[in-house]
């Protein structure tokens, strides 16, 4: 129920979760690259896009790449036990993915701490998995550069990049907070549309009503 909740509430993204809920139901690409700096919201929409698409029936396996060792054997072991088997080969973990449901999306969170596999994952993982199998990775940093000149990848990667919410979305997400006009829109002002400083300075606000918002300190980030 929280979860549906959270799907539903989900502010300024639902362009980017459609572009994706529609671009892994194609036969191409088969690996799409997000990324944005740290707080944009990256996890927030990877946690919706996963709800969304398992209304669809369409399985999401979710991968903190911060919590595995960056080497083939750690990336195989943590993936099988996402999957609920015990610690298989790179062939039998393959297969699995493919018996699981006629599309299978496979994300990985934080991608920017995998660089040390990144080649074996490009060259080694991807072209072992079925023709069912899309990959997520979510990250900070661009994709190597391999991913996106190498000829065999053409019309196979997409690049996506996460920017701040619009004005309208940012200021319905501070008023959903319970902030009033006025107050939202200053805190906007400042903030820029990210969603973390949006949050940080909701939270602060609320949490000290006499909070002086008044202020013309917006001029330090021009």
């Amino acid at each position: 129920m929280l979860n549906q909740r959270a799907s539903q509430s989900v502010i300024g993204r639902n362009q980017e979760i459609a572009h994706l809920l529609d671009t892994f139901n194609q036969k191409a690409p088969l690996v799409v690259h997000l990324q944005g700096i740290a707080g944009i919201g990256k996890s927030t929409l990877l946690e919706v896009f996963a709800a969304r698409a398992r209304e669809r029936k369409i399985p999401v396996i979710r991968l903190d790449c911060r919590l595995i060792e960056p080497t083939e054997r750690g990336f195989l072991h943590q993936l099988n036990a996402a999957l609920g088997r015990k610690a298989l080969t790179l062939g039998k973990t393959s297969e699995q993915l493919t018996r699981l449901s006629r599309r299978v999306v496979l994300a990985l969170d934080n991608y920017e701490v995998f660089r040390l596999i990144d080649t074996w994952l490009r060259q080694v993982f991807v072209p072992s998995l079925g023709d069912n199998v899309r990959l997520l990775l979510v990250g900070r940093e661009p994709p190597s550069p391999a991913w996106v000149v190498a000829r065999e990848w053409q019309g196979l990667f997409q690049r996506l990049s996460l920017e701040p919410p619009r004005n309208t979305d940012s200021l319905n997400l501070l008023r959903g907070a319970g902030l009033r006009e006025q107050d939202a829109v200053r805190i906007n002002r400042f903030a820029r549309g990210h969603p973390l400083a949006l949050k940080l300075a909701a939270s602060a606000a609320l949490a000290r009503p006499g909070l002086d918002l008044t202020l013309d300190d917006y001029q330090i980030w021009s």
